[in-house]
C-alpha cells in the first residue's frame, strides 16, 4: 500500500512539472478584445506580425467587416486597420468575408453583403510604426443570385483566382492585376465555397467538365487536366508542383 501512494505522488508531482513545462515553453500574447470576433490569422514570412479578418459592432445592429495586422515588438502588441467596409445594417453575424495574401504587400478581399459580392484588391505597406499607402481597387462585383467565392492570389501578387457562379454556369477566372481584366475563364468551377490553390505560381482546381484537376499556367496561359477516376470531396491541398 505505501508503495501505491509513493508511486502515485511520484505520477502526481511528474504530472506537474509537465504542466508547469507548457507556462515555460510558450508565451501568449492577446492580439485583440475579448468582445471582437476575429478570423483566418495568417503570419508573416518574418513572424513579426499576423493578418486577420474581424467582424465588429458599431452601433446598434451595425457592424462592419475589417483586415488587420498585430505587430509583436518589445513594446508590446499594435494593431493596424488595413480595410474595412462601410458600417451596414444586419441581423445576422458572419456575413461572408474571405481574403488572401501574398505574404508582402498584396491582398485580395471578398466581400457579400446583402447579396452583392464585391471583389477587391488591396495593397499596402506595414512595419511597427503601422500601415501606410494604402490603395483599394474595386475589381469584380455581381449580385444574387450570382456568387463569387473565397479569392486567391498568386504568390508573386501578379493574380487573383476565384470560383464564379453565374446564372447559366460555373467558372474560374482569373484577373490579372497589371491588366486590370479577367483573362481567363474556365468552365465547370466546383464549389463557391472553396478557394482554389496556387502552387510554384500554377494554379490548381478541380473541373467538374473535365472530370480532372485542371493547372493553369500564367506565363503561357496553358492548361494540362489531370484526369481522376473520382470525385472530390471536402477540402483539398496542394503540395509542391513539378509540373
Amino acid at each position: 500500500c505505501d508503495y501505491v501512494i509513493g508511486d502515485g505522488f511520484l505520477l502526481l508531482v511528474e504530472y506537474k512539472n509537465t504542466v508547469a513545462s507548457f507556462d515555460v515553453g510558450f508565451e501568449f500574447e492577446q492580439m485583440t478584445k475579448l468582445e471582437e470576433d476575429f478570423y483566418e490569422p495568417t503570419l508573416s514570412p518574418n513572424g513579426d506580425f499576423i493578418i486577420f479578418s474581424g467582424e465588429q459592432s458599431v452601433s446598434g445592429n451595425n457592424i462592419k467587416q475589417s483586415l488587420k495586422a498585430s505587430y509583436i515588438n518589445s513594446f508590446g502588441t499594435r494593431s493596424y486597420e488595413i480595410f474595412s467596409t462601410s458600417p451596414f445594417r444586419t441581423q445576422k453575424r458572419g456575413i461572408p468575408f474571405h481574403y488572401s495574401w501574398d505574404g508582402k504587400n498584396s491582398c485580395a478581399i471578398m466581400v457579400r453583403i446583402e447579396g452583392e459580392n464585391t471583389l477587391y484588391h488591396v495593397q499596402f505597406q506595414i512595419s511597427e510604426s503601422g500601415v501606410k499607402n494604402v490603395r483599394v481597387n474595386n475589381l469584380f462585383s455581381v449580385k444574387y443570385p450570382e456568387v463569387i467565392g473565397p479569392p486567391s492570389i498568386s504568390p508573386d501578387g501578379k493574380f487573383i483566382a476565384f470560383v464564379h457562379k453565374s446564372t447559366s454556369d460555373t467558372f474560374v477566372n482569373v484577373y490579372s492585376i497589371d491588366e486590370r481584366k479577367i483573362i481567363d475563364k474556365t468552365i465547370g468551377g466546383g464549389d463557391t465555397s472553396k478557394m482554389v490553390c496556387w502552387g510554384n505560381n500554377l494554379l490548381f482546381f478541380p473541373n467538374l467538365e473535365k472530370n480532372g484537376i485542371v493547372i493553369w499556367n500564367p506565363r503561357t496561359e496553358e492548361k494540362i487536366v489531370h484526369t481522376i477516376s473520382q470525385e472530390i470531396y471536402g477540402r483539398y491541398k496542394i503540395g509542391r508542383a513539378h509540373v
